[in-house]
């Protein structure tokens, strides 16, 4: 749930992520956004558009810490169903400064969206 983020930029992030805002999803990265997905560096774009956009991905926060700058959420799409929870660093180093992702356990499905 997004009422549990404060943090406006993670909130903007998780929103458009949620209501498959394509537009709206780039406003909140920083124009130098990168990705990493399990360890592996990604083509942001590329990976937005197949992981999210185009099979409906939903992140679902389950609970959050520092203004939502820290979270752990379950994800879905139409391609994996739903995921483990996954640590902070599956959402973006949006537009907030005070932004930092958290090292989520490593059982989890890990993957980093980060800019400035």
């Amino acid at each position: 749930m997004t009422d549990q983020i404060g943090d406006p930029a993670v909130r903007a992030f998780v929103d458009a992520l949620n209501a498959g805002d394509r537009t709206a999803f780039q406003a909140a990265l920083t124009p130098d956004a990168t990705m990493s997905d399990d360890g592996t560096e990604r083509d942001l774009g590329d990976w937005t558009e197949r992981e999210i956009f185009s099979s409906d991905g939903h992140l679902t926060v389950e609970k959050a810490q520092d203004d939502g700058r820290s979270f752990v959420a379950s994800y879905s799409n139409a391609t994996w169903a739903r995921c483990a929870p996954v640590g902070a660093s599956q959402s973006a180093t949006a537009r907030s400064p005070a932004s930092k992702p958290a090292r989520p356990d490593p059982e989890r499905r890990e993957g980093h969206l980060q800019g400035r």
